[in-house]
């Protein structure tokens, strides 16, 4: 039997997801890098209650292909970044906005056993605010002993440069268009 047959029966028996046979992940040229191994994709407007970007990273320096997730910002509710797994569509964590470029940002991480596809599924509000989370974090690796305990290239997730309102051109407090 050959590989080709192989693999396409999988697919459509759900054994392998979809993206199984995509290759690696490339970061397009427009992406914005915020830290070493981690990008921000243009900010997009699908004419939705949200804005959304790609999130590209690496677990650790020596890996070889970048990780793809969506960032999320609802035009009703722009306090968070929410964080969404496209892989398992669920979301993970929130990073709040205004924490966006201090000395440390703030961020909730979600238990696994936490993740939803759904934000009403999700109590934040009983989850504890703290620093971002250690990329290897992201990956389901255990969580590592807190600085400057990790290991040397041990990095914490980058919150966006930047907020939709400013690549679409419009000021806080304009009113955003509505679809």
């Amino acid at each position: 039997m050959s590989r080709r047959l192989v693999l396409t029966t999988l697919l459509a028996l759900g054994a392998l997801p979809a993206g199984a046979l995509a290759g690696p992940i490339e970061v397009p040229p427009d992406a914005v890098k915020v830290a070493p191994d981690q990008f921000y994709g243009p900010w997009k407007d699908d004419r939705k209650n949200y804005y959304h970007r790609s999130y590209y990273f690496k677990v650790t320096p020596t890996d070889k292909e970048y990780q793809h997730h969506e960032v999320i910002f609802f035009k009703k509710a722009r306090d968070h970044y929410y964080y969404w797994n496209r892989d398992a569509s669920k979301f993970w964590g929130r990073g709040l906005v205004a924490s966006v470029g201090e000395r440390e940002e703030r961020f909730q991480l979600l238990p696994r056993d936490r993740h939803a596809g759904g934000l009403k599924d999700i109590d934040f509000d009983s989850q504890p605010v703290g620093a971002p989370p250690l990329l290897s974090e992201l990956a389901g690796g255990a969580p590592l002993p807190p600085p400057p305990a990790f290991p040397k290239g041990a990095a914490r997730l980058k919150l966006p440069p930047d907020k939709p309102l400013e690549p679409l051109g419009l000021s806080p407090g304009d009113e955003v268009p509505k679809p």
